[in-house]
């Protein structure tokens, strides 16, 4: 009987020991809890002030910004005030000294005019200068060749000239030469020839009675023949000068 009341006893006091445990855990877990929310609504109350007092201070040196600010803007407001009042005062004194004497004004707009004016007959003076000094450069160049073209064209005519009255002479002395020698033959009426263009030198061709063209001599065909040429060369010459004056009237203009 003791021993099982014993045992009972020591199964009651490891049963309220077990209670113990658990109400002294939840006892110590709701203290932790509590302390927690504590501390934790402590750190927002504290970080709030913190950031309160940023705040304030924040806010305390924008407004001492702002009003530097403000000062320094109404500082250029008063000087802009300040040179607008005189810009215009200016104004109204050149106005009233303009009303005062409007003769003034008037001769200064005169005078203003006439400089310009001046000046502009000045440049165009000048511009008419230079182009005058440009045409007398191209006048003088122009006497210049014209010179050497009139004293080119000199020269050409007169050995054209030379060489026309050589030619001349020429032709006088083989006309004065070869007239002496020149005679006709007459030959019986039943004998004729041929054309000029048949006579050969020393060669005669007869034809039959009743022709018209006498006989001639092969020394009268050359003596014309060189007369021809002769004229020729004249005709050639005078050619020759007629170009190269009308290339010296085409230069000249």
């Amino acid at each position: 009987m003791v021993g099982a009341l014993e045992d009972k006893r020591k199964l009651v006091l490891q049963g309220i020991l077990g209670v113990q445990k658990c109400v002294r855990g939840h006892q110590a877990r709701s203290h932790f809890n509590k302390l927690k929310n504590g501390v934790t609504i402590l750190q927002s109350f504290v970080r709030g002030e913190i950031a309160r007092r940023k705040y304030g201070v924040m806010v305390k040196s924008s407004i001492t910004i702002s009003s530097e600010n403000i000062e320094e803007i109404q500082a250029i407001i008063t000087l802009q005030s300040v040179i607008r009042g005189w810009l215009v005062r200016k104004h109204n004194s050149s106005l009233n000294k303009l009303k005062k004497h409007p003769e003034n004004g008037k001769s200064r707009r005169r005078s203003r005019l006439k400089m310009s004016f001046d000046k502009q007959k000045e440049e165009e003076n000048a511009e008419l200068r230079e182009q005058l000094k440009q045409f007398e450069k191209r006048w003088i160049e122009y006497e210049k060749k014209m010179k050497t073209m009139e004293e080119m064209w000199q020269r050409q005519m007169a050995s054209l000239q030379m060489s026309l009255a050589a030619a001349k002479t020429s032709l006088a002395s083989e006309n004065a030469n070869g007239q002496p020698s020149r005679h006709d033959v007459s030959l019986p009426s039943n004998f004729c020839y041929d054309s000029e263009e048949a006579i050969s030198m020393g060669s005669r061709t007869p034809r039959t009675p009743g022709c018209s063209t006498p006989l001639k001599y092969s020394s009268s065909l050359s003596e014309v023949r060189a007369a021809r040429d002769g004229n020729g060369a004249i005709n050639n010459l005078m050619k020759e000068f007629e170009q190269r004056r009308q290339t010296f009237d085409e230069d000249a203009r």
